[in-house]
């Protein structure tokens, strides 16, 4: 293992929004661009466009060093148009040696990675292969910026910059020890949940609905958004998808919008909801091959909240014909068929799509509130993908900020550190440190 690789796995840097990947598990040979995914397609999330605004440096800085490691001939920085503007970026400007600004379309979801690769490269990443097939690698700017803290200062992933924001009095970016309680974030804003709302773990269309009385920070959270339970958005995840399939054999009229509109169909990707429910209706006897497609669906809800007019909400059905499949281990070859030549026009500009999916009353300016503390944090020894870390103290240890809590477990896995100076509590998934400000 090379020394970069080394130096953040021991850092414990993973992708700083969806599963987490370990970002030295993406160093890899015949990579010839590196992006850096800045584009935030998400209605209400704010915090890498101020994470850009802040720290573009360390974060160009970043993806200078993650490219040069691995030989790759340069870096691009992709942010919304719109973004770009209000930064003062112009599209192919150079921030660094080798790195550069690629201002790309405001629509849902350019924040895709498959998506961001055409729309930055004009690539097109075969069905079911990674973005290293077409020789690239996509990182997140916070990744970026890890990276760029653990290659040249040596420091470990201790925090987290996520955006609060939603039905709040006063939506904001801060940087939040990992492992703190939404609870006590909310707290120290002087926010609460409300009745009859729900508090979100990313954005309002792919994020996860969570229990604010556990829900913590992980490396992976790039906002904790509160909103109604009656927004389209949020009531397309409490929706039972059984009971949709079984709705969907009367009410599907079959009139194909949620596939004309589909961002990944409209890049030649074997993926059609409306087929994919037809057949789900027969068990996949009328046309196994549609459901096959729902391997590669990236569950946006744009086929949901923007083309479907009976609210059949296909993106759910789509994500169960996902999981039964992933958990069957079915594993299809799917070839990548032509791009309609009408794909520019059937985009669904991101200002459409934060209004259809209820999110538009509470878009406001989110400015940067700083560094919040903690007295407590849940540390979860799995909040990566690949294997758990493994503890690396006992019960009633005293540990310091920084130091090291856990070590990678087997194969792709990743180091765990103290963001806290405190006293230490191992559980069967976590290490939990209480603050002890004298130490």
């Amino acid at each position: 293992m090379s020394a970069e690789k080394e130096a953040l796995r021991t850092a414990g840097v993973v992708g700083a929004g969806g599963a987490g990947f370990p970002a030295w598990a993406k160093m890899a040979e015949g990579i010839d661009t590196v992006i850096v995914n800045a584009v935030e397609c998400e209605p209400l999330l704010r915090k890498d466009f101020r994470l850009v605004e802040l720290r573009m440096a360390d974060i160009a800085l970043g993806a200078k060093l993650f490219s040069d490691s691995i030989e790759a001939k340069g870096a691009l920085l992709c942010l919304k148009e719109e973004n770009a503007k209000l930064l003062g970026l112009a599209d192919g400007e150079k921030i660094l040696d080798g790195v550069f600004v690629k201002a790309v379309p405001d629509f849902y979801p350019a924040g895709d990675e498959i998506i961001l690769i055409h729309e930055a490269l004009g690539r097109i990443v075969p069905p079911g292969k990674l973005p290293s097939s077409v020789g690239v690698v996509v990182i997140n700017s916070e990744t970026s910026l890890n990276i760029a803290m653990a290659l040249c200062h040596g420091l470990p992933v201790t925090e987290k910059w996520l955006t609060i924001g939603g039905a709040v009095s006063k939506p904001c970016v801060v940087r939040a020890p990992i492992g703190t309680k939404a609870l006590d974030l909310f707290a120290l804003l002087g926010e609460k949940i409300k009745p009859n709302h729900v508090l979100i773990d990313g954005g309002p269309a792919m994020g996860a609905i969570v229990d604010p009385q556990t829900a913590i920070v992980k490396k992976t959270t790039s906002g904790f958004l509160m909103l109604p339970e009656d927004s389209p958005s949020i009531a397309l995840k409490l929706a039972d998808p059984n009971r949709l399939l079984r709705r969907a054999s009367s009410a599907c009229c079959q009139c194909s919008f949620c596939s004309d509109q589909c961002p990944r169909k409209l890049l030649g990707y074997p993926v059609e909801p409306s087929k994919a429910i037809r057949s789900a209706f027969t068990l996949g006897e009328s046309n196994p091959g549609a459901l096959m497609g729902a391997a590669v669906c990236s569950e946006c809800g744009l086929c949901s909240l923007a083309a479907c007019c009976q609210g059949v909400m296909p993106s759910a059905v789509m994500g169960t014909i996902k999981g039964a499949l992933a958990k069957n281990g079915a594993r299809p070859g799917l070839e990548l068929l032509e791009a309609p030549p009408f794909r520019d026009f059937r985009r669904i500009p991101s200002s459409r799509f934060a209004r259809l999916a209820g999110a538009a009353p509470y878009k406001a300016p989110t400015p940067y509130q700083g560094p919040l503390q903690a007295k407590e944090v849940r540390l979860l020894l799995k909040q990566h993908t690949g294997s758990p870390s493994v503890p690396a103290v006992n019960s009633g240890d005293s540990v310091k900020a920084g130091q090291l809590l856990a070590t990678p477990g087997d194969g792709i896995s990743t180091a765990l550190h103290s963001p806290l100076n405190g006293i230490a509590k191992v559980t069967g998934d976590s290490v939990w440190v209480t603050a002890c400000p004298a130490m």
